[in-house]
C-alpha cells in the first residue's frame, strides 16, 4: 500500500567563469601549472519536484543527485575541458610533450605484453610509484579484469573487502572507473581516444 516515485531528475553541473585570478595565485613562469579558480554550480528547481515526489523522498536524494552532476562535470573538465571557464583537460592540454602520448593498437591492447611493452615501460622511474589508470567501467570489465599474462596468472586485481568499496588494480596502479562519456569505452573509442 505505499507508493514510491521513480525519480528521473538528472541536473547537469555548469561551470562559472571567473574573469580575474587572484593576485596571490598568478603565475608568471611560461612552463608552469596554472591552478585556477573555478565555479561549479548545479540547480535544481524544488518547487516543480517537490511537486511530483514526496518530500521525505526528494529531501533524502537530492544531494545524491547534485553530487552525481558535480563529480560528472569535474570528470569532463579535468580529462576533456577546453580551459574556458572550467580546466583544461589533461587530454586536451598542448604542453603535453608527443612522447608522453602512448597509442595501444588492437592487438596489444589485449595483450598484457602490448600494455607492458607499449605503455609501462615507457613510464619514468621518477613516476612508477604514483599515478592511476582512468579507463570506463565497460572497458574494465569486458578487458582488463580477467587479462593473463603468457603462463595464465591474472595481471589485473578486484579486491572485494566488507569494510571499503571494491578496489581495482593494473599493474599495482589503482584503476578510477568512469562513464564512457568521460573516457571512451575500447568498444566505441575512435582513432586516438
Amino acid at each position: 500500500g505505499v507508493q514510491f516515485p521513480i525519480l528521473s531528475l538528472k541536473p547537469t553541473a555548469t561551470w562559472i567563469t571567473e574573469t580575474t585570478p587572484s593576485d596571490r595565485k598568478k603565475v608568471t613562469a611560461n612552463t608552469s601549472v596554472t591552478f585556477n579558480y573555478y565555479g561549479l554550480e548545479c540547480k535544481v528547481a524544488t518547487s516543480l519536484i517537490v511537486s511530483i515526489t514526496a518530500l521525505p523522498q526528494f529531501e533524502e536524494q537530492l544531494g545524491n543527485i547534485i553530487v552525481e552532476a558535480m563529480v560528472t562535470a569535474l570528470d569532463l573538465g579535468i580529462i576533456s575541458g577546453d580551459g574556458n571557464g572550467k580546466p583544461l583537460g589533461i587530454t586536451v592540454d598542448p604542453r603535453v610533450p608527443a612522447g608522453n602520448v602512448i597509442s595501444l593498437a588492437a592487438a596489444d591492447f589485449v595483450k598484457w605484453e602490448g600494455w607492458k611493452k607499449k605503455l609501462f615501460a615507457k613510464i619514468p622511474l621518477a613516476y612508477r610509484a604514483e599515478g592511476i589508470l582512468v579507463m570506463a567501467a565497460s572497458t574494465w570489465e569486458g578487458y582488463i579484469d580477467g587479462m593473463v599474462d603468457t603462463t595464465g596468472q591474472p595481471i589485473a586485481r578486484t579486491n572485494y573487502n566488507i569494510t571499503e568499496r571494491i578496489i581495482e588494480r593494473f599493474a599495482g596502479r589503482d584503476v578510477q572507473l568512469v562513464e564512457p562519456d568521460t573516457v571512451a569505452d575500447y568498444d566505441a573509442a575512435a582513432v586516438g581516444d
